[in-house]
């Protein structure tokens, strides 16, 4: 592969990038340059009103009851981390948790189709969960109001959701405790000390160390979908976060969404892996000869990621093919380097965090990616017309950018030392993902 190909610079100071995995094609025209690489602060935000314990939306801590029966939680006691599963209903409701794992009201891809399609059933686990969440009186009520609620918004008569509410089987219920789409949610709605309706609780607010468990938290939640549904092929991961990042509720969750399938660009990713063995070393070094490296440490490196539809900051692990069944310490390189990234955005930028690994049985290993996509340009007629993306800068630019807030930071904080701009050696020599 010509790498020489992904950046082209004309004289005139534009710029046109290829993404050689997407095959996707972005242009820099420097005219765009001052426009705002930050998403300014809510004009419209107000004075905050605390409320303690927090009740902004379905997903504080109390108001458990508009979510789905939860499936697990992780609690912060007397210094280490709780996993707490198959909770009754009754404790369900009398604790507070630092992170909730709970379905998706709203699947993506529905527990019905995975019936439908595959003759998909409960897993023995979850069906015992089920039946003994179904047990409590408070357990029945609760799920009896999240369905009516459901199912009301989507305009089913209601004689038809009286006769869902009153099937022996609450067959309506069983994607709350075997559905293949999950939320991971933090505890906090606000960050500590918020003033305004703007301050919100971003990824890069949470502790490095709150942080490092989400992700295995997250990790956990990913392989318990693959072993509860044999029809998973792949887990997709990712948050969004702002409105126009997709979010739907201001609250930070990550999302995972079983899925039949790999999609289009991680099957790309795969065949280009197997015609070119060392593509992601030479991506990273030729990142590295372009000066676009933003940061690294001993087990992962982040640079401005070329070509794709929007601003991207891509962190590669040095040492993981897949995150999945990997512990704390071989989670937390790429996870503090993450959580850096967040830091230094701040919470006002919207984005999407999305998560590529190799899939369960995968035959071609690539390295557990993360990119960072910043959703500061809106795509309009000459994206749709052309399949070409005009971003507001280069990948230089947001480099810089994200070096100069980096270097002001105090990193200290990292397990992992971490080594920004030009100070990041370009370590690409040590990936150890091609055996």
């Amino acid at each position: 592969m010509d790498y020489s190909k992904l950046v082209t610079h004309y004289k005139d100071g534009s710029i046109k990038h290829r993404n050689p995995f997407s095959g996707t094609e972005s242009w820099y025209s420097p005219d765009r340059k001052n426009r705002p690489i930050l998403t300014q602060q809510d004009t419209d935000a107000a004075e905050l009103k605390t409320s303690t314990p927090e009740d902004y939306c379905p997903f504080c801590e109390s108001r458990y009851s508009e979510t789905t029966p939860e499936k697990s939680r992780l609690i912060f006691r007397e210094d280490s981390w709780q996993c707490l599963d198959r909770l009754p209903p009754d404790d369900v409701f009398s604790g507070t948790a630092d992170f909730r794992r709970i379905g998706n009201l709203y699947e993506i891809i529905s527990t019905p189709y995975w019936k439908e399609q595959y003759g998909y059933t409960l897993s023995d686990k979850n069906r015992d969960r089920k039946n003994e969440y179904l047990e409590s009186d408070l357990g029945m009520e609760h799920v009896c109001d999240v369905l009516q609620y459901k199912l009301q918004n989507e305009g089913v008569p209601q004689s038809k959701i009286d006769s869902f509410l009153n099937d022996p089987e609450m067959a309506a219920a069983d994607a709350f405790f075997g559905g293949s789409h999950e939320l991971i949610i933090p505890r906090r709605h606000y960050k500590p000390g918020a003033q305004t309706t703007a301050d919100l609780c971003s990824t890069g607010c949470l502790s490095a160390k709150s942080h490092s468990i989400y992700y295995r938290f997250s990790c956990f939640a990913a392989q318990d979908i693959y072993d509860n549904n044999p029809h998973v092929k792949y887990v997709c991961i990712y948050t969004n976060w702002g409105g126009t990042g997709g979010a739907s509720l201001p609250h930070l969750h990550r999302q995972l969404l079983g899925m039949d399938k790999h999609g289009h660009i991680l099957e790309r990713i795969s065949k280009l892996k197997q015609k070119y063995d060392r593509i992601y070393y030479d991506l990273l070094l030729f990142a590295k000869h372009q000066h676009l490296i933003i940061c690294e440490n001993d087990g992962a490196i982040a640079y401005a990621d070329m070509g794709l539809p929007f601003p991207t900051i891509s962190v590669v692990s040095k040492t993981l093919s897949t995150p999945l069944k990997a512990d704390s310490s071989q989670l937390r390189p790429m996870s503090e380097i993450v959580h850096a990234l967040h830091s230094a955005m701040g919470e006002s930028l919207p984005c999407n965090e999305e998560w590529f690994y190799t899939p369960e049985n995968g035959k071609i290993k690539i390295p557990w990616t993360v990119q960072i996509k910043w959703r500061v340009n809106t795509h309009a007629g000459f994206e749709g017309a052309t399949g070409l993306y005009v971003v507001p800068y280069a990948p230089a630019d947001l480099r810089t950018k994200m070096v100069e807030v980096l270097s002001e930071m105090d990193i200290g904080i990292y397990q992992q030392a971490l080594q920004v701009g030009d100070n990041a050696p370009g370590r690409v020599d040590i990936l150890k993902y091609f055996s």
